[in-house]
């Protein structure tokens, strides 16, 4: 696969959210960087495969980074590996992939303080949501999801 210009469109993460039961988020991520999609069906999961993204293509790169004492060679591998990240997906088949509740792009901007900061677009409502951590993430997801599921009761109460 060549290796392509990186653009806007492929800092996206696209996030499908499927469900939300008993506070357990299930869905899959999936990005240009990646062949193929990451199921999650827990929140840690959810959590750690975004960070695991941000950190595989290298992009933003965390204000803070753990020391690590292993050999200079293995550093300047890993640092290579991220400036050379290939593109294996392109952005249309990434917009393929839908949740079946609800769909997200995530833009992660930066890695401060430890966590992530950035924004999501709702595609079904065309909204921007930002955030300032995992924690605001997570909260605002379950909201989004929660409240739909709750408008859907409703319309079925009504009928």
């Amino acid at each position: 696969m060549r290796i392509l210009k990186k653009s806007y469109e492929h800092a996206t993460i696209r996030i499908c959210l499927d469900d939300i039961e008993n506070n357990v988020l299930k869905g899959s991520i999936h990005t240009p960087f990646l062949k193929q999609g990451i199921d999650f069906s827990d929140v840690s999961r959810f959590l750690n495969s975004l960070e695991n993204v941000a950190e595989h293509r290298g992009f933003p790169e965390p204000v803070f980074r753990m020391r690590d004492f292993s050999v200079a060679k293995d550093k300047l591998k890993i640092q290579k590996r991220k400036e050379e990240m290939p593109i294996v997906r392109s952005v249309e088949e990434i917009e393929q992939q839908f949740g079946k509740s609800e769909t997200i792009r995530l833009f992660i901007t930066s890695r401060r303080n430890a966590g992530l900061q950035g924004h999501f677009v709702v595609l079904s409502a065309g909204s921007i949501v930002k955030f300032s951590s995992e924690l605001e993430l997570l909260e605002k997801i379950e909201h989004l999801l929660t409240t739909e599921h709750q408008d859907i009761n409703r319309e079925k109460v009504m009928e």
